[in-house]
């Protein structure tokens, strides 16, 4: 398995480059502060790790192990076969669920009700997250872009979460600010050790499903779940 990456957006779109990508002009102490947002750039999950993450993730209740069904293909497709996993019958809707669920168990649910804590995403990370925090009883923030429609917002509040929305281009500001200023755990939406290896229990249960597959094909956006993909057939 060789992974193969179409990969639409980068870091740079999102207003944030690690430090050692910048010019030294840029450096300034607010650039300092979001750069911490972002992982080591050589840190890499070992298998051992994968396998943890997939045994805590098989003993919590809202984390699915989703089917892997064929696809029906026309005769004119030859001889191949095209399998499905339906990450969208995943609590919440989507694989979010296993990366937010693996960092909280490693993190210490107990240490979290007292800190609280604090993601940022458009939609479906936000989600699984605020899920999370209503089910465990954490107090959750959540800082969206001022562009989400207003009934994504409304869901996360009806979840419990604290809601916040800024322009695009504040965003990483915003979560250094008040990362530093509330003292909350961050779960990273996708740039997160912990976050990869929980995604990475769906490209387990592929393999364990189909052990001879030629290749995974799975979208991008962020990156943290083709990582874990990627990582787990490789």
């Amino acid at each position: 398995f060789k992974p193969r990456f179409t990969y639409p957006c980068s870091v740079d779109s999102l207003g944030a480059l690690p430090t050692d990508k910048m010019p030294d002009a840029t450096r300034d102490e607010q650039t300092i502060k979001r750069a911490k947002l972002w992982g080591p750039a050589d840190e890499v999950c070992t298998l051992l790790q994968l396998e943890e993450a997939k045994k805590r993730l098989d003993g919590a209740d809202d984390v699915l192990r989703t089917p892997l069904v064929p696809l029906t293909l026309p005769k004119s497709a030859g001889n191949g076969s095209l399998l499905l996993k339906l990450e969208n019958l995943q609590t919440c809707g989507s694989f979010k669920i296993r990366g937010m669920k693996n960092k909280l168990l490693k993190s210490g649910v107990a240490e979290l009700k007292e800190k609280g804590m604090l993601t940022f995403s458009a939609g479906n990370a936000g989600r699984a997250v605020a899920y999370l925090g209503q089910s465990l009883g954490i107090p959750t923030k959540i800082i969206m872009p001022n562009t989400v429609p207003k009934e994504r917002r409304a869901l996360l509040e009806s979840m419990g979460a604290t809601v916040e929305q800024v322009p695009s281009p504040e965003l990483l500001d915003t979560v250094a600010a008040t990362l530093e200023s509330e003292g909350r755990l961050l779960v990273h939406p996708f740039d997160d050790l912990d976050l990869i290896c929980g995604h990475a229990s769906c490209g387990l249960e592929i393999l364990e499903d189909c052990s001879d597959v030629d290749a995974v094909v799975v979208c991008c956006g962020g990156g943290g779940f083709a990582a874990g993909a990627a990582r787990t057939n490789k």
